[in-house]
């Protein structure tokens, strides 16, 4: 496509404008569907990328040229942004997330983000603000279907086939593979470039045909894509799964706009406007910088930035995207340099992607201020923001899961070889203790296992994809009650991650597995929910060059609360299962007066979810102990009959 066209730069404005207002939690009262402009972005690039490759095929090394624009186009930006995100991470991360921030940096420098991210979901995963470089992931699918498209249309003309009808053919199996795998994973639906590849195919497609020019229908359709899009933002939620069949408002309102252009219609003075026009030409740059300066903003303050920092951090981004344009992107493109700039800005991503390996394989930036045993303290402190294992083999060979593997995650950990007597029940939330109590020597004598990954209560708001959505949680608890009727070793079932406030639903549930446990005779042991402060536990601890900007204390009527919202499973234990014995662990946040998530400069949460740590397992597990000696004596004398 030869002809400029600013509507598109105006609806790249819309595009973009939406996406950094919808991280930034701005207007958030009146549009909660700002991801939709990536949906925008996608069916824009399909239709200037496709509108280019046709109208070049027949030149010579077109394909050649193409992937030379496409570098000189996109990677003196990102290389820019990149740089300042590893300065800006040597100062600010501590080891750990610096060395998961290398990661990031080797996978956005390879263009294989979205792989990484799709692979880093789990419960232990670390949260979206805490990955300057996330929202790179879309980037890296527009830069994969860049890869594989010109190829594609080469095929195509090679095999002389017909362009509109095979477009139309993958397009529609792209979509249908989207509805599919969205029923089944939907972070995989998210993040795979086959369940997007029809965004960006209906925008091709739209480049393959050819308009009547009719002013009335150019006005009326047009319009009418302006109206698709704003019903997108009024109607669409993140509470919808997505990609879905609702991405198709914005898709179509998108095509409908850039299909019908008229000049002088309402359509077009609105996305012509010199101000969203500007934007959209900075749009790239804009996008590029919102979210690392959002990001390192926030770990800087040590909790959300209030609604004057959020603008202050936007009105940042639109600066520097601003200098990005007119001080590098143009100049590059009018200098002699824009001849051999290819290849000099491909070393330079080869120099990004060699920092991130570097990163990701160290254990901290090697110029951290300190002495050595200031950073012998970093490192341990940031060992207790590392994630837990999940599975071993031994748990894995002797109770395998056939269906596991569908499951988004899947614990299965066992403390020894020999046939389980412990059993921990439950989510994450039971599966957090196990590191305490396997380490502890009390229990040299038990065995412990950990297997399952769905509450004792059920979650009917999970949406699809979830590992204990729909019939999933019904599925995976028969497994577990299967696999403890099998087992005569186990003795004492300890039951995790319970809800600290519950409904009818909830009770009945706890309600039903103690029945369960009764009836097998088994020892059960409840463990209160323990509690949860009211910041990040990452704004606890001190970094390289910012002093920790909380104290980790919250008043001690939290607890008093928490216990208040539990009592009515208290009651029906009381007054049903006598038997069944009922555990705090949160005496190891106490101290009578308050509570402290932060003990001998140790964190005692791991994440922003909030699970244990290492420190915080253990500590519960020597109060367990404690308590254990004198309500219960652990034996290794033989298993039940």
């Amino acid at each position: 496509m030869k002809t400029y066209r600013p509507d598109i730069d105006g609806l790249r404005a819309i595009a973009v404008l939406a996406v950094v207002l919808y991280h930034f939690n701005i207007l958030a009262t009146f549009s909660k569907s700002g991801f939709i402009g990536v949906d925008i972005f996608f069916v824009i690039s399909g239709y200037l990328i496709t509108s280019i490759l046709i109208s070049d095929t027949n030149s010579e090394h077109w394909i050649r040229r193409f992937y030379a624009r496409r570098v000189k186009r996109i990677f003196p930006a990102l290389i820019l942004v990149l740089f300042f995100s590893i300065v800006a991470a040597s100062l600010i991360l501590i080891p750990i997330e610096f060395k998961i921030f290398g990661r990031e940096v080797f996978s956005a420098s390879t263009f294989s983000s979205n792989i990484f991210y799709f692979q880093q979901v789990g419960y232990f995963d670390y949260s979206s603000h805490q990955k300057p470089l996330l929202h790179l992931w879309s980037l890296v699918i527009e830069e994969q279907f860049y890869i594989f498209w010109p190829i594609l249309i080469w095929v195509i003309s090679k095999l002389r086939l017909k362009v509109t009808l095979t477009l139309g053919i993958l397009t529609l199996s792209s979509f249908l593979y989207c509805l599919w795998i969205t029923t089944y994973s939907q972070d995989l639906a998210f993040y795979s470039p086959f369940s997007r590849a029809w965004e960006l195919g209906v925008g091709g497609l739209l480049a393959t045909l050819k308009f009547k020019e009719s002013i009335k229908i150019n006005r009326i359709l047009g319009n009418l894509g302006l109206f698709l899009l704003a019903i997108s933002f009024v109607l669409i939620d993140n509470e919808k799964t997505w990609p879905g069949v609702f991405t198709i408002l914005p898709v179509l309102g998108t095509l409908a706009i850039l299909a019908y252009s008229s000049h002088g219609t309402f359509k077009h003075r609105i996305l012509s406007n010199k101000i969203l026009v500007y934007i959209g030409r900075i749009s790239f740059p804009l996008y590029l910088w919102h979210w690392p300066l959002f990001v390192f903003f926030k770990i800087y303050k040590g909790d959300s930035p209030d609604r004057y920092e959020k603008v202050s951090v936007f009105v940042l981004s639109v600066l520097l995207a601003s200098l990005t344009y007119h001080f590098l992107e143009i100049p590059l493109k009018k200098s002699h340099f824009a001849r051999s700039a290819t290849r000099h800005l491909s070393i330079a991503m080869m120099l990004v992607m060699i920092s991130g390996v570097i990163v990701a394989s160290s254990n901290g930036f090697p110029a951290r201020i300190g002495n050595e045993k200031s950073q012998e303290v970093e490192r341990q402190i940031s060992l207790m923001f590392a994630p837990p294992s999940f599975q071993n083999q031994n748990c894995l060979d002797e109770f395998p899961n056939p269906n596991s593997k569908e499951y988004a995650w899947w614990f299965c950990r066992t403390s020894s070889v020999k046939p389980p007597t412990i059993l921990l029940w439950g989510n994450s939330f039971a599966n957090q203790y196990f590191e305490g109590l396997a380490e502890n020597r009390y229990f040299k004598s038990q065995s412990i296992l950990s297997i399952g990954d769905c509450p004792i209560q059920r979650q009917p708001e999970l949406v699809a994809g979830n590992p204990c959505a729909g019939n999933l949680w019904k599925e995976q608890r028969n497994f577990v009650k299967e696999l403890i009727r099998s087992t005569p070793s186990i003795k004492y079932v300890i039951l995790g991650g319970l809800k600290e406030a519950t409904n009818n639903l909830d009770n009945a549930d706890l309600e039903a597995t103690l029945t369960f446990l009764n009836e097998l005779k088994i020892q059960s042991i409840v463990f209160y929910p323990h509690l949860k402060p009211t910041k990040s536990i990452f704004s606890c601890v001190d970094r390289p060059l910012i002093k920790a900007t909380w104290n980790c204390k919250v008043p001690i009527s939290f607890r008093q609360k928490m216990k208040s919202n539990f009592s009515s499973s208290l009651t029906l234990i009381t007054e049903k299962f006598p038997a069944t014995l009922v555990f705090d662990p949160n005496n190891v946040f106490s101290d009578g007066a308050t509570c402290e998530f932060l003990k001998d400069g140790l964190p005692l949460l791991r994440d922003m979810v909030p699970h244990l740590s290492l420190a915080g397992s253990r500590l519960v597990a020597a109060d367990f102990i404690s308590w254990a000696q004198e309500n219960l004596v652990f034996s290794s004398t033989r298993p039940r009959d």
